[in-house]
């Protein structure tokens, strides 16, 4: 990017308030589904995650990471491949944006799960084409 294009602020709010919504909802297993492990935007969402996170008291908060595609075929196979992996479930999910939101809920849905009577999703981005999906 241009060093005089604003960007959003990777660290001021988003980790705060993601955090902060699945923490009050009663959460304790919070999945990220980030995008690719080089890209600056995956890193500052997380460093700000892990902020918020270091913040609580130890233990309190299982919080994992998975990278990926920023895509809707990304939330739906790594949805897919934690399922069969069967050793560790969150009860709330971040998706790196609503694509892969988007995949994330229709990986849940054909594998019976209910969002949110089952497990939350929470998206970034609010992105309008996907608003009819």
């Amino acid at each position: 990017y241009l060093a005089d294009t604003p960007i959003a602020d990777q660290l001021a709010g988003t980790p705060e308030v993601a955090v902060g919504t699945l923490l009050a909802a009663g959460h304790q297993r919070i999945l990220y589904l980030a995008g690719e492990d080089f890209n600056l935007v995956t890193i500052d969402r997380e460093r700000g995650f892990r902020a918020v996170l270091s913040s609580l008291p130890e233990d309190s908060v299982d919080f994992q990471v998975s990278y990926g595609l920023w895509e809707i075929s990304s939330g739906y196979s790594r949805i897919r491949a934690l399922a069969e992996a069967d050793d560790w479930w969150p009860t709330a999910i971040f998706a790196a944006n609503d694509r892969v939101a988007l995949g994330v809920i229709q990986a849940l849905a054909e594998m019976g799960r209910s969002v949110p009577d089952d497990i939350s999703v929470l998206g970034y981005d609010d992105q309008p084409a996907l608003a009819k999906e």
